[in-house]
């Protein structure tokens, strides 16, 4: 399968998702560390996967929480941006740095509204372990989802407006969907 059909599957499975299970909230995730590399930001958001899912369902092992129709659902896109720091001799330098939006769903209404999912986020994150702790930054940006504000990340025409092919050749502005940290219903053939 081609690079474009991949993406149209993919993007198909995202709106079968979300069909089923619309979006509650929508949330920008910055990490302290400033990763640079996809594969530092995967492991990032594995582990928070990991405790939100135990958080949210009260459970105390990963082994324990509940199949993926029966819990929390997220959907994550993995962007970068430049981002303006100073280097050890003390001249500002640009780095290109991850962050990312993420999608959740199937909540049941557990959540009051935006700022008690806020608090909920920081409240999890406060109870980890001082290591764990510096992951993340404080989560500023969370919206309540509105589907006309949600893009076709997978479509071609969005792909080619702001997008490139490749992962391996990032552009500003490129969303990276994370199949291996996503939840996705799929589509079966009849």
């Amino acid at each position: 399968m081609n690079d474009r059909k991949v993406r149209t599957e993919i993007q198909k499975w995202l709106d079968n998702t979300w069909d089923n299970f619309p979006p509650e909230f929508f949330i920008t995730i910055h990490y302290k560390d400033l990763p640079t590399k996809i594969e530092r930001v995967k492991e990032h958001i594995h582990h928070f996967n990991n405790v939100l899912f135990r958080k949210f369902h009260g459970v105390s092992r990963s082994v324990k929480v509940p199949p993926i129709t029966q819990r929390i659902m997220v959907q994550h896109f993995h962007e970068v941006n430049p981002m303006t720091i100073k280097s050890k001799s003390g001249l500002p330098r640009q780095k290109l740095v991850y962050h990312t939006h993420t999608y959740i769903s199937n909540t049941n209404n557990y959540f009051r509204d935006k700022e008690h999912f806020r608090e909920f986020l920081n409240t999890l994150y406060k109870e980890k372990s001082p290591y764990r702790r510096r992951k993340y930054k404080k989560t500023r940006m969370v919206k309540s989802w509105v589907k006309e504000d949600s893009v076709k990340y997978y479509e071609p025409e969005y792909h080619r407006s702001y997008c490139v092919d490749s992962p391996k050749k990032l552009s500003i502005g490129n969303s990276l969907f994370d199949e291996t940290n996503s939840d996705l219903i799929p589509i079966f053939f009849q």
